[in-house]
């Protein structure tokens, strides 16, 4: 009985053995599949043509032709944009920017080490900014409008974001370039990485003699470029597109050094101002929750509030109505701001000794003030598109009337030859009880024609305009 025990035993665990055998190869087979199904999707080398990439970015790296032409209406366009705060048109600069193309020539150059292509996208690269800064600069100059709108303030503060941007952008770049048959992300890629708005911007700050804003949104256009470079440099690199080999292994070296080098310093102001930039969002966010849980409340209500920086000491300025706090009482609020966590700030309010039940009666009234100034503003814009019709209307007539007269003297020559020259108004009359307007034709008949003539003329003329013109009045009149 022991015996056939220990063989059952045996078998059991031999078939367990067996059975996590299986369940192991099933498992393996099923990483493999998801495996080789990653890799067919993320294969970069489908669809790929390098000689004709190469090709491509080199035909299209230099500014003659089509390229310069296409630059300089994506510069005025962005500016334009920039100017009336339209997001449209400066989409519309982006697609036709011609500006991608040697940054995507410096990458590709470079991830192939070949010298003449660098050296003509380098010299495009500089024409194009150069083209760029000095067209965007003379438009700011003699634009009529010319302020800071929030288009602008966007493009002045780059952060590493923008580095993920532009790597990214790059990345969708040169794959889209790289295909045999060219991809429909282009256009998309074009927005994306936005190279065009803050060059002008750069521009915008040029004219204006604002240092910080032409420094700020130029950084922004180094960086989205030089990652946008750097991203189709690895990409050619990793696709393996041919190499010509370095004669001289230290100057490998030194490009790959500098390279590097340049990556780090060009991303540690992004980081800076993008750590500001967090600091701010959160200090922004202790104030709100600081100002709703402390002045918020039955006895009082916080109608806005905006915190005021400065070198010394930064303000907190709430505007609020309800019971009225002493200055005593300000002061307590100042130190619970420390303890909220917001340092360096004191509280100042501007108050309005309301009673709390008058609080909705008070809301209310603002709200009917707002609603009242929106009706006369409708109603302004009513009158406007009324006057607009009246004159669309004048114009309409003015044009009809042309063309009438058009017919007119063609019709009047061929039927009366003798006649040389004509004119015709419609004329203002009055006989001092009433005014109308009366239909003339001035008529000047050539020499040597009887007045019997001229008059049978002009009787047929009063017939003419009758049946063709339906001008029952016609007034004639010798000239």
């Amino acid at each position: 009985m022991a015996e056939e025990k220990n063989i059952s035993n045996e078998q059991q665990a031999k078939k367990v053995t067996e059975e996590a055998k299986n369940v192991k190869d099933q498992f393996g087979g099923f990483m493999t599949s998801v495996s080789d199904f990653i890799k067919h999707v993320t294969d970069l080398r489908v669809g790929l043509d390098k000689k004709g990439t190469i090709t491509s970015v080199r035909k299209n790296v230099v500014l003659v032709g089509s390229n310069g032409w296409m630059l300089l209406a994506s510069t005025f366009l962005a500016s334009i944009g920039l100017d009336q705060n339209s997001v449209a048109v400066i989409i519309g600069a982006m697609l036709i920017s011609p500006l991608m193309s040697p940054i995507l020539g410096i990458g590709l150059s470079v991830g192939i080490n070949d010298r003449s292509l660098l050296v003509s996208s380098l010299k495009s690269f500089g024409l194009a900014i150069l083209i760029s800064l000095v067209v965007s600069a003379l438009y700011f100059v003699i634009t009529p409008l010319g302020e800071t709108t929030s288009e602008i303030v966007a493009r002045t503060q780059p952060t590493l974001l923008d580095v993920l941007v532009g790597l990214f952008g790059g990345i969708a770049g040169i794959v889209a370039v790289s295909r045999k048959d060219q991809s429909a992300a282009i256009p998309g890629v074009a927005i994306a990485t936005a190279l065009m708005p803050p060059l002008c911007v750069a521009g915008f700050g040029i004219a204006n003699g604002n240092a910080e804003i032409a420094l700020g949104s130029f950084y922004l256009f180094l960086l989205n470029s030089f990652f946008i470079a750097l991203s189709t440099y690895l990409i050619v690199r990793a696709l393996r597109f041919p190499y010509k080999e370095h004669v001289d292994l230290r100057e490998k070296r030194r490009a790959t050094i500098f390279i590097s080098l340049f990556v780090v310093l060009i991303i540690i102001p992004s980081g800076n101002i993008l750590y500001e930039l967090l600091k701010t969002n959160k200090q922004e966010k202790l104030v709100k929750n600081f100002v709703q849980d402390e002045f918020n409340n039955e006895n009082h209500q916080s109608i806005k509030w905006e915190l005021l920086e400065s070198d010394s000491t930064n303000l907190l300025k709430v505007y609020m109505v309800g019971k009225y706090i002493s200055e005593d009482s300000i002061k307590i609020y100042t130190n619970k701001l420390v303890e909220s966590g917001i340092s360096n700030t004191t509280v100042k309010l501007v108050q309005m000794d309301l009673p709390p039940q008058d609080n909705v009666a008070f809301a209310n009234e603002i709200k009917l003030n707002i609603l009242k100034t929106l009706e006369v503003n409708q109603q302004a814009q009513e009158e406007k598109t009324k006057d607009l019709a009246a004159l669309q209307t004048k114009l309409d007539s003015l044009n009809s009337d042309t063309a009438m007269f058009i017919a007119m003297q063609l019709e009047l020559k061929s039927i009366y030859p003798e006649l040389s020259k004509i004119a015709f108004a419609k004329a203002q009359q009055s006989d001092f009880d009433t005014t109308f307007t009366a239909p003339i034709l001035m008529l000047r008949w050539k020499n040597g024609l009887y007045n019997s003539q001229k008059r049978r003329n002009e009787v047929r003329v009063k017939e003419f305009f009758k049946a063709r013109y339906k001008i029952n009045d016609l007034q004639i009149v010798r000239f």
